[in-house]
């Protein structure tokens, strides 16, 4: 019996922005989900959310995907896509890096409200991109909210 040996190894992508995101690479197929969050009538402080995502060695990086997910300005999920309509807000967005100047992504979503007692208001991020075996995790938080920062458990 021949004994195999471990394979090396290997990276990921760059296929995700292309494939997650076609309709703002061009092609001819409908996105899921878009960088929009929140239309016009949604309630809430209506925010723009803008960022790079750079490589081990400082570049930008062109074929990543940003996805973002967060509760309503009233700090309440979107439990539905009737619910969603209704509010005008989808409490998830996804953007590709490599179509807008210099490989930003752009959300447009409205700023939410605290999740629960305790917690400061936040919005979860996952990038995904070539290079990366596991996509990563964080959160924004906002400046503005002193007094429900110093008090959120995670922050």
């Amino acid at each position: 019996m021949t004994l195999l040996k471990q394979t090396p190894s290997q990276t990921v992508g760059p296929y995700f922005a292309y494939g997650l995101t076609p309709t703002q690479y061009g092609y001819d197929l409908k996105s899921l989900f878009t960088p929009v969050l929140a239309q016009p009538h949604a309630q809430g402080e209506h925010i723009r959310i803008t960022g790079q995502v750079f490589d081990g060695a400082g570049n930008s990086v062109l074929d990543a995907i940003v996805e973002i997910s967060q509760p309503d300005a009233s700090g309440q999920p979107v439990t539905s896509v009737a619910d969603a309509e209704a509010k005008g807000f989808t409490g998830f967005g996804r953007c590709g890096t490599g179509t807008l100047a210099g490989n930003h992504f752009a959300f447009d979503t409205v700023k939410p409200g605290a999740a629960a007692v305790g917690q400061a208001p936040f919005i979860n991020v996952c990038v995904t991109m070539r290079g990366l075996l596991v996509h990563t995790f964080s959160r924004i938080y906002f400046d503005d909210e002193a007094a429900a920062n110093s008090q959120d458990a995670v922050l």
